[in-house]
């Protein structure tokens, strides 16, 4: 179950797996060295050993089913965002191909990456967005033209124009 992310706390253990048991099994799996790592630099967090990762994550693909995958990344995606992982939470949504939340990462954290100086993240984010996915959110064009629109303004006018028509076409203001 803890395989669909990186690194894990083991609040999210016990929430993901639905076993209060969980944290604690994840401290004596540490401590006998049983392929889970603890983060040296994020305190309470831990990981597994990379080969052990991929065959469970192989081991899951295998026998559980897809949609409960989906549920499982879209609950880490959450715990990732709260502990303030964007960039590992937009990995894991990509991975479960949950668009709706996908977008709904980039609409809410698009002000905070431009002000942070952060545009080529938000661009990668927006980019990894499939095309058909990318035209259901007129926001995504307004968000790339705000990445584009120092370096490559003709490009930028084009994304804005084309998200104000889309808005318009929604009756948004």
């Amino acid at each position: 179950t803890m395989s669909v992310v990186g690194d894990f706390t083991p609040r999210m253990a016990v929430a993901m797996t639905g076993h209060s048991e969980a944290g604690s099994i994840i401290e004596r799996l540490h401590r006998a060295r049983y392929f889970i790592e603890r983060r040296e630099d994020r305190a309470g967090w831990y990981r597994y050993h990379p080969l052990f990762k991929d065959f469970l994550q192989r081991r899951a693909h295998e026998t559980v089913k897809a949609s409960t995958l989906r549920q499982l990344r879209e609950a880490a995606a959450s715990f990732l965002i709260e502990a303030r992982l964007e960039e590992e939470a937009a990995d894991v949504l990509e991975a479960a191909a949950t668009w709706n939340s996908y977008r709904a990462l980039i609409n809410q954290y698009g002000p905070i990456l431009l002000q942070q100086g952060r545009v080529h993240t938000l661009e990668a984010w927006i980019r990894r967005l499939p095309e058909h996915e990318r035209a259901v959110d007129p926001w995504m064009d307004f968000w790339l033209a705000e990445c584009r629109v120092v370096l490559m303004p003709k490009e930028a006018t084009a994304l804005y124009e084309s998200a104000f028509n889309r808005f318009r076409e929604r009756g948004e203001q």
